[in-house]
């Protein structure tokens, strides 16, 4: 079973707050991301594709460790 994240967003809500992408906000030691990430694993997915803008690839970088569960893909959004 295969599963998909968007986080392709500019958090244009937030953006007026956060000098970090929404993604990337830290929740109990963990990045936002990382609870949709998990949830999918538990639920038996092997292959979860996250989809980023351009602007915010470089900042999964730094946090690309973390998501060594499952088989994990990385789709960018040129026009999001």
């Amino acid at each position: 079973m295969e599963g998909i994240i968007l986080v392709a967003g500019y958090g244009s809500r937030l953006r007026n707050h956060l000098k970090i992408p929404k993604y990337f906000i830290n929740i109990h030691g963990y990045p936002l991301l990382y609870f949709p990430y998990y949830s999918l694993y538990k639920a038996g997915v092997s292959k979860i594709y996250l989809v980023f803008n351009e602007d915010t690839l470089n900042t999964y970088r730094e946090l690309e460790g973390m998501f060594n569960l499952v088989d994990v893909d990385v789709i960018v959004n040129p026009h999001p």
